[in-house]
């Protein structure tokens, strides 16, 4: 069913509003476009890395992205990187069941909820009760290496090219779509 637009200014309100609905279609597109190679690329640096195996594959499960829309103004926003993104189901039951493990004292493993503690490396820790936290004593607990520090920094840059590659490709795709749409 056909609209019928009567007077220039009619004319120019419509033409302002389809340019906005496109143009953040495209946007959304492209970003999303943009963020699988970008993962792809951190994947890569983590595997280059020192640490463990289990290390790797813990880490690796929480590498993520996601696409929102700003919530003042018209627009989205990106994040790609080590713990982004939605928790799933799967992921929420395995948290479940690594709090478990913590109860007979045992370390509860990395997580999207402490990942950082490998990428950034923490201090020496120590486990204190109420009393020994005002003395500054208690058994030692040890510190983490500071594994993938760099790894996102160098991902982006090496996995820019493709990502720019692959927003265009779905920008141009959604555009089409867009194009057909409106005929």
């Amino acid at each position: 069913m056909a609209e019928v637009i009567q007077g220039m200014a009619a004319l120019e309100r419509k033409m302002n509003q389809l340019q906005k609905q496109g143009s953040l279609k495209v946007a959304r597109a492209a970003m999303a476009g943009m963020a699988k190679p970008l993962r792809g690329a951190i994947r890569r640096g983590v595997n280059g890395t020192q640490a463990s195996t289990r290390m790797k594959s813990a880490v690796r499960k929480t590498i993520g992205s996601s696409v929102k829309k700003l919530r003042v103004g018209n627009g989205y926003t990106m994040k790609v990187g080590i713990g982004v993104g939605r928790s799933t189901k799967a992921k929420k039951i395995q948290a479940s069941k690594r709090a478990l493990g913590s109860l007979s004292g045992k370390g509860v493993g990395i997580s999207q909820t402490n990942v950082h503690w490998a990428v950034l490396g923490t201090g020496a820790h120590s486990q204190k009760t109420r009393q020994e936290r005002r003395r500054k004593t208690g058994a030692s607990t040890g510190s983490t290496k500071d594994y993938f520090r760099n790894v996102v920094p160098r991902a982006i840059v090496a996995g820019t090219d493709p990502a720019l590659k692959e927003s265009a490709l779905k920008a141009r795709k959604v555009l089409q779509k867009e194009a057909r749409k409106r005929r």
